[in-house]
């Protein structure tokens, strides 16, 4: 469970909802939290809502999840929706070092907009959690 932020920036062709994450959600390798300080943050576009709900409706969920206020891990191709990342020092409020992938469609004005608005007091930032449902299949039963 990852409770996070959607921050809405404002580019040429709209509004634009990015997930925002401290670590990297298609990582193979499990992430470094030990020392509490967070370096870099990861940013993912949303999935489609018409691809998105159509998940929603084959998972036995109570409706409460299928909320603004939660995005389920269904399995979805996070790769596929990254963006990019930012080194952050949050003490001073500062974001360098853009690293976005190739063909995102994030043009430089866009990544300027996207670190001008993060540490922005004004933002508009929803919070959100992200979780992976657990189903009977994930429990062993199995005596010991």
């Amino acid at each position: 469970m990852l409770i996070s932020n959607i921050i809405t920036i404002n580019t040429d062709s709209g509004l634009r909802g990015i997930f925002i994450s401290p670590f990297l959600l298609h990582s193979k390798m499990r992430p470094d939290i030990k020392s509490g300080k967070i370096e870099a943050l990861y940013f993912y576009d949303l999935v489609p809502e018409d691809e998105y709900n159509a998940m929603l409706e084959q998972e036995n969920l109570d409706d409460r999840f299928k909320s603004n206020e939660y995005i389920i891990n269904y399995g979805q191709d996070f790769e596929k929706h990254y963006i990019g990342s930012f080194r952050v020092d949050a003490d001073k409020k500062l974001c360098r070092g853009w690293e976005g992938k190739q063909g995102n469609k994030m043009s430089a004005q866009d990544v300027k907009i996207l670190g001008d608005t993060l540490f922005n007091p004004g933002s508009h930032l929803r919070v959100v959690t992200l979780f992976t449902p657990t189903r009977a299949s994930d429990f062993n039963l199995g005596r010991m």
